[in-house]
């Protein structure tokens, strides 16, 4: 559905942000009514973490902005030559 919404309006940059927005929020309902338990990460693994998370933003980033400059179908093929 992205690349409908990126038809529509070429936000890929608001679009990353908002699906992760939304998702930050799915968690902290769940942890607020405790559908699943909060863990309390040490130091040591946010120090692994993190970076592994950015990058992970990074890649969706240039996902989406792929799929606002070329055809969904090349955009996959690249994907999937990583």
């Amino acid at each position: 559905y992205n690349k409908l919404v990126l038809k529509s309006y070429a936000i890929p940059l608001s679009l990353t942000w908002m699906q992760f927005a939304i998702g930050v929020g799915i968690v902290l309902l769940m942890w607020l009514v405790r559908a699943h338990p909060f863990y309390r990460a040490t130091k040591r693994e946010l120090i692994f973490i993190v970076p592994l998370a950015l990058l992970h933003v990074l890649g969706n980033l240039f996902t989406n902005l792929s799929l606002n400059a070329v055809a969904v179908s090349f955009t996959h093929t690249i994907k999937a030559s990583e």
